[in-house]
């Protein structure tokens, strides 16, 4: 089989639970889609919520709201994204194996002030947890 060229993620996000979730499927894959994981060397992680996030509880209120304006809204992505979701348990326990496995490069971008007052992505929900030599920076606003 040829050799791939290197992938390297950079996800924001929601978008950083999708590839931590997509490359768990790569591990198990059986068609093409397996040479994704061995392909890739390094994923960045700019304000990923890998333990969950307090505001997706409000997310889901504000959805309740516009429920009276337009038809019945998809509540289980922030379902999913709360603190203690099973679904985030799921994947980073996956994603913690992929680790353990084999050598990737992870880097960690949070927030270090709110957002008009809200912080979305705390140090406990930026962090994956178990994994010591993950790196963690913090970007300032000047």
């Amino acid at each position: 089989m040829k050799q791939s060229r290197p992938i390297v993620f950079v996800a924001h996000s929601l978008g950083g639970i999708v590839v931590k979730d997509m490359l768990n499927a790569s591990r198990t894959e059986v068609t093409y889609l397996k040479q994704i994981l061995p392909a890739t060397h390094g994923i960045i992680f700019l304000g990923t919520p890998h333990r969950g996030s307090a505001v997706a509880s409000l997310g889901k209120i504000a959805q309740e709201v516009t429920r009276v304006l337009w038809k019945t809204p998809n509540t289980s992505v922030l379902r999913d994204l709360e603190v203690n979701s099973q679904t985030l348990e799921r994947v980073g326990k996956g994603f913690q194996q992929i680790l353990t496995e084999r050598e990737l490069e992870v880097q960690s971008f949070r927030e270090e002030l709110p957002t008009k007052g809200i912080m979305v992505v705390d140090a406990f929900s930026s962090s994956m947890g178990e994994r010591s030599s993950e790196r963690y920076l913090r970007i300032m606003r000047t």
